[in-house]
């Protein structure tokens, strides 16, 4: 008896960015302290956890907050000067 021919249908699966969906500074550090929870002497996991965070807060906010740019966002060294060169 002949098989009926199947209709194959393919999932697509789209790739999962976690960094999309922490909108809050206290979402961002739940997800730290679960890392740091699970996973404590997983430092690889853990500079991925801060990776994402990162991405979620976005880059510029980063270096803002880490006083690395300045109002005219110049990127600036440890000693707090100013370096136009680092754009090029």
């Amino acid at each position: 008896m002949p098989r009926a021919a199947s209709k194959s249908t393919k999932t697509r699966a789209t790739p999962y960015d976690v960094a999309e969906h922490l909108r809050t500074p206290e979402e961002m550090a739940a997800y730290l302290d679960a890392w740091l929870e699970e996973a404590p002497d997983d430092a690889a996991g853990i500079a991925k956890a801060l990776g994402d965070i990162a991405r979620a807060k976005g880059m510029s906010q980063v270096a803002k907050d880490a006083g690395l740019v300045g109002g005219g966002e110049e990127p600036r060294n440890s000693g707090g000067e100013q370096r136009g060169s680092a754009w090029l």
